[in-house]
């Protein structure tokens, strides 16, 4: 989402508690005023963005335009982010809570950040509001807990990725990220979210988690993959929760070589079968048009399924094991046909079942 400078303003009218301590929950209210005024007609949502204390007095040489000399500039940079997530605004109000992790910097100095940022996408009202004076230090105490967050992999528009299906070129890595604690989002040394493609180094990409709207606990990574070269790859993805617990989870999949339409392990299952069948294949492709004819073994077709439209990786279609006559099968052999098309493109496979009742 790229957020356009808001026009209203936001009024945080409470946190708790006012020291934000390691492991603490914290609970903050807000509320929207639209020309100086509180207002309850504004229903949206809103950015929530936390961050540590400051890194004060960062150094760096630069060189002077013209000058042929270096200048010494000082400046500060704003704390790590500990939270971002969505918030619901309801009649001008906004609440929310969030964890603070066990890794802040417990630094003695109040100049942690709130932003939030919130829309109205009714009126197109949009307001914004900051405050830089927060206090994060000392130790709270959280129910505790050994495990690490919940890891569940998969890819945008493939929900149902399972590790070794084929998936679309230029994917985004989609990873829902769930632990009664929170994940820790600091990106500080030992206890990022880290992203490792085959043997290539690991990358932090902690920036890329936001909470789901309302929750401190469950949230998404969105983060798409580049230069992946045809073929099988094995992804890993590290992450930490808010009490430091780690978790790490493993998956593999496979860019297809072909620059066509992709049909390949084609299954079906139960087979044999006694009531009804599901018919199972991989692809590369979102959108093909998938159907299933089936036969019996001198090739007389008694029943075609259409009207399916495939999604990249694992398909699966339904069949109730009857005819087109809705009559039940005999027992016997049987052959079925799975063919995808694509423009002129077209992919086609043959494959045995038996009924056995």
């Amino acid at each position: 989402m790229t957020l356009a400078d808001g026009r209203e303003d936001i009024e945080i009218t409470s946190i708790t508690p006012d020291t934000l301590k390691a492991l603490s929950i914290v609970k903050v209210n807000a509320k929207i005023k639209v020309a100086g005024n509180y207002t309850e007609n504004f229903d949206g949502g809103a950015v929530l963005l936390v961050n540590d204390a400051e890194f004060e007095d960062i150094n760096t040489w630069s060189e002077e335009e013209g000058a042929g000399s270096n200048a010494l500039y000082n400046y500060d940079v704003q704390g790590p982010l500990i939270f971002r997530g969505e918030v619901s605004v309801n009649n001008g109000n906004l609440e929310s809570e969030f964890i603070i992790p066990k890794s802040i910097r417990y630094k003695n100095k109040k100049s942690g950040r709130m932003t939030l940022y919130a829309w109205d996408e009714t009126t197109n009202l949009t307001a914004q509001s900051y405050k830089d004076d927060l206090l994060l230090l000392g130790s709270s105490s959280l129910n505790a807990e050994s495990d690490g967050p919940e890891i569940d992999i998969f890819f945008d528009n493939q929900e149902n990725f399972s590790s070794g299906d084929i998936i679309q070129e230029k994917p985004i890595l989609v990873a829902e990220l769930i632990d009664n604690s929170g994940i820790n989002l600091t990106g500080q040394l030992g206890h990022k979210i880290e992203l490792r493609i085959d043997n290539t180094k690991a990358v932090d990409i902690s920036e890329s988690f936001t909470y789901n709207r309302d929750s401190f606990t469950k949230g998404l990574i969105h983060y798409p993959l580049t230069d992946l070269e045809p073929g099988a790859h094995t992804l890993s993805l590290q992450v930490f929760d808010n009490l430091n617990n780690r978790s790490e989870k493993t998956v593999e999949f496979r860019i297809s070589d072909s620059d066509g339409l992709v049909l390949e392990e084609v299954v079906n299952y139960p087979n044999p079968f006694r009531k009804q069948t599901s018919f199972t294949f991989q692809t590369n492709r979102d959108g093909a048009e998938a159907q299933v004819k089936i036969y019996t073994v001198s090739g007389r077709l008694i029943e075609k399924l259409e009207g399916y439209f495939t999604k990249a990786g694992y398909n699966e279609i339904e069949w109730s094991g009857l005819d087109r006559d809705g009559n039940t099968l005999a027992n016997g052999l049987y052959l079925y046909k799975i063919i995808l098309k694509e423009g002129k493109d077209k992919k086609e496979k043959i494959e045995k079942m038996i009924v056995v009742k």
